[in-house]
């Protein structure tokens, strides 16, 4: 056993091994005292940010930012069953080409000329209207994404109105006549090109 003095008063007594120490006040606290340290388990974190998530959604939900049909892009249709027990049905959702990815795949490699020619004529809009000013002496207007002019032999507003329809149309038109149909964007396509 060693012996600590201070100012000739027996502090401490140790008995060599450095590891137990005492002194006239008793146990040291700061030794083999062990640091608390708060150890969280990994499936607690998962757990708190599961329920986290759910309380953030079910505040969008709430406030009717985020509804099933929202979510889904379908309606959810309720069935009733012979029993009396209503079943929900939701259908598959399709994922639905937009307007440029569409146009990209009809055109092949054309598309992102054509694509450029589309935001030039309509900014890729599939209800669009234009040309409602005197062309040549008519006012004839031009609709979809193409801006494809109501003239007597080519399709009805309604029918060029649907994009899928329009692109068809377009697609036609730019095999046999090229870039003519569209005269202007047909020329300055390049400043639209992404």
């Amino acid at each position: 056993m060693a012996n600590i003095y201070y100012n000739g008063k027996l502090m401490e007594t140790t008995d060599g091994r450095f590891n137990k120490k005492q002194s006239q006040f008793g146990s040291d606290p700061r030794i083999n005292k062990t640091k608390k340290v708060f150890k969280i388990k990994l499936k607690t974190i998962l757990w708190a940010m599961f329920w986290i998530a759910i309380i953030v959604l079910g505040q969008f939900v709430d406030r009717g930012l985020i509804t099933p049909q929202k979510a889904l892009e379908a309606p959810i249709t309720k069935v009733q069953a012979k029993d009396g027990v209503s079943t929900v049905s939701t259908p598959i959702v399709e994922n639905k080409l937009s307007i440029k990815d569409k146009i990209l795949k009809k055109f092949g490699t054309d598309g992102i000329k054509m694509a450029a020619v589309a935001t030039c004529e309509s900014n890729m809009t599939a209800d669009r209207i234009g040309d409602s000013y005197p062309i040549h002496g008519q006012i004839i207007p031009s609709v979809g994404v193409f801006q494809i002019r109501l003239l007597k032999d080519r399709p009805s507003k309604e029918w060029l109105l649907n994009e899928d329809n329009n692109i068809s149309y377009a697609a036609g038109m730019y095999k046999s006549q090229g870039l003519t149909p569209w005269l202007w964007c047909g020329n300055h396509y390049k400043q639209f090109v992404k």
